[in-house]
């Protein structure tokens, strides 16, 4: 007796994900990309690696256009750094299904349905309906008004820093402001440090002694054109010997009683203590602080100082700023110039 078997097809059944899915997994993929492109050498001003937690920090913040940074985006990264970082703004600003779906319709390849309703998801248009011709409209928008403000901030920017690097300024904050991303290059000598010094200079009166401190002569300049301190020093603060040499001959040895740090770039802790003298006070003011670092540091060294560290918040904070620019024309005009 023959006995037969009848094979029955396997089936192996395929997992789409929904399209809710691979738009989170899609913005995953660049975010990590973008990542580990920060924290290559290449990327930064020094050549130095970066930590993921800071690179991976900044990727998102461009790609989801918060704004938020750990390092001074000029001082710290390389131009390019600055690149990768702006195209992970121009991605998350208009979407990655937007750009990638764009792409396909320059190959001229057939938009599937499903790829339709995935788009549809990500900019969340109300029907799938037109949907292709909308990205269209989306991506001619963009480039109409990130061109017309790269221009019009070219007038600005190119008399001041010369042709290639006006026009580059200019892309990069007409694409970071039309994506609402709050990321500049205007660099230091910005609004925290020109504050923190007419303030301390207020409090201590004629009898005191502000020094102002930043790594770059066009900023020091900046302070210097609104009288903001009683002494201006050109000085890396990653470099801890070079900072406690030209403080120490500004104080005749005696050095700071309060240091403020307002630097957004790593290794700065050293030579704000070093700064200091002994029984006084550093206050870290920079998302870049390593507690770790300043801790070690001064024990190292064996610096007795008082360190604190600025939670981002301090109640009437808004009010004392506005009152100093209340009370100062020259503040009120420059950063109406760097900032309206």
């Amino acid at each position: 007796m023959e006995r037969t078997t009848a094979k029955m097809p396997l089936r192996v059944k395929k997992h789409r994900l929904s399209p809710v899915k691979t738009i989170v997994l899609g913005y995953v993929v660049i975010i990590l990309t973008g990542a580990l492109l920060l924290t290559l050498p290449i990327s930064t001003r020094d050549w130095v690696w970066t930590s993921f937690d800071n690179a991976l920090f900044t990727a998102t913040s461009a790609t989801c256009v918060t704004g938020l940074v750990v390092f001074d985006t000029y001082t710290y990264w390389s131009v390019f750094g600055q690149i990768v970082i702006i195209l992970l703004i121009q991605i998350g600003g208009i979407g990655f299904m937007t750009l990638a779906i764009s792409a396909l319709t320059l190959t001229k390849r057939k938009i599937g349905l499903r790829d339709r309703y995935t788009l549809q998801e990500s900019v969340n248009a109300p029907q799938v309906g037109g949907i292709v011709k909308m990205t269209r409209f989306i991506l001619l928008g963009t480039a109409i008004f990130e061109i017309t403000g790269a221009v019009l901030l070219a007038f600005r920017f190119c008399p001041e820093y010369g042709l290639l690097k006006g026009i580059y300024f200019s892309v990069f904050h007409s694409v970071s402001a039309f994506c609402n991303a709050g990321f500049d290059l205007m660099g230091g000598g910005g609004k925290s440090g020109i504050l923190c010094c007419w303030q301390a200079k207020k409090q201590v009166g004629v009898n005191g002694h502000v020094i102002c401190v930043d790594g770059f002569k066009k900023s020091i300049n900046r302070a210097m054109s609104v009288g903001v301190a009683d002494e201006y020093l050109v000085v890396n603060a990653t470099d801890a010997v070079a900072m406690y040499e030209e403080i120490y001959e500004a104080t005749e040895g005696q050095m700071a009683d309060v240091v403020i740090n307002v630097v957004n770039i790593p290794n700065t802790e050293m030579a704000s203590i070093l700064a200091c003298k002994d029984n006084g006070m550093v206050y870290f003011f920079s998302m870049a602080t390593s507690f770790t670092k300043a801790a070690l540091g001064a024990e190292g060294v064996g610096k007795d100082v008082t360190m604190l560290i600025g939670n981002g918040y301090t109640k009437g904070h808004a009010n004392v700023a506005l009152q100093i620019l209340r009370e100062d024309e020259r503040i009120r005009n420059l950063f109406a110039q760097l900032y309206a």
